[in-house]
């Protein structure tokens, strides 16, 4: 019997490696498997960050081109003016083309508010408003002769327009603000990501 012992003894510790092998591979899948749910919590959070930080920048620099556009008489040219407004859209159109990649990141309130803000710069109240203020300002009479009260009168509901248009603007910029700041806070109590 003796010559079986070594290779009964080299299946029993070979089993037993087997099996400690088995267990430690399966503890390893569960603690890659929980890293991979963080890693990807970690960076659905940056990608949620980052992309609601383009949108409120673009939404910001889209008010500040609206402001800006209102404050200089209006030009001569009417490329100066499509260029302006190109440049407005342009910001908006960054804001629309961040509204995707929410709804793919499951950021659906999220993608909502800035579906919506993207659609303020579309209003025709706020764009109008913008261009007739510039006009009111300017010495252009293109409707005939203006005295300096219709000039006034037509700056000031010119500026009503647009304030009330431009209040809705900050207001659903501050709603995506808002929805982005309580999604990247669910996503923090997700899987013990901080």
């Amino acid at each position: 019997m003796t010559p079986w012992l070594p290779l009964i003894s080299s299946l029993v510790i070979a089993s037993v490696t087997i099996v400690g092998i088995r267990i430690n591979n399966r503890t390893n899948r569960a603690a890659i498997a929980a890293a991979d749910d963080r890693e990807y919590s970690k960076w659905q959070r940056e990608t949620l960050l980052r992309l609601c930080s383009e949108a409120i920048e673009s939404a910001l620099n889209a008010q500040g081109d609206l402001t800006q556009f209102t404050m200089v008489p209006s030009p001569d040219d009417d490329a100066s003016i499509k260029n302006a407004l190109k440049e407005i859209d342009g910001h908006a159109r960054k804001i629309g083309a961040i509204t995707p990649a929410l709804y793919m990141l499951g950021a659906d309130e999220v993608g909502d508010e800035c579906l919506a803000l993207r659609a303020m710069f579309s209003d025709a109240n706020l764009i109008l408003s913008a261009y007739m203020i510039a006009d009111a300002i300017s010495s252009h009479d293109y409707d005939g002769p203006r005295t300096e009260a219709q000039r006034k009168d037509d700056i000031e509901e010119s500026r009503q327009i647009f304030n009330a248009a431009f209040q809705e603007v900050e207001a659903a910029r501050d709603r995506l603000t808002r929805a982005a700041k309580a999604e990247l806070e669910r996503h923090k109590g997700r899987r013990g990501v901080a």
